[in-house]
């Protein structure tokens, strides 16, 4: 009984580990995503501007 109480203990400790990655991992491409859409929208206003210059 306590060997399997250590082992549910061990696989919980796993899991938190894996899961603390992965939102780690998920979390970087959002920012990275977002970093992406304020290039863009910063990248469209001076075309814009531009384009009203001209």
């Amino acid at each position: 009984m306590q060997e399997s109480i250590e082992r549910l203990r061990e696989i919980s400790d796993e899991f938190d580990e894996l899961f603390t990655e992965a939102m780690d991992i998920v979390s970087g491409r959002f920012s990275s995503f977002d970093s992406a859409l304020v290039r863009l929208q910063r990248d469209a206003s001076e075309t814009l501007e531009e384009a009203i210059l001209e």
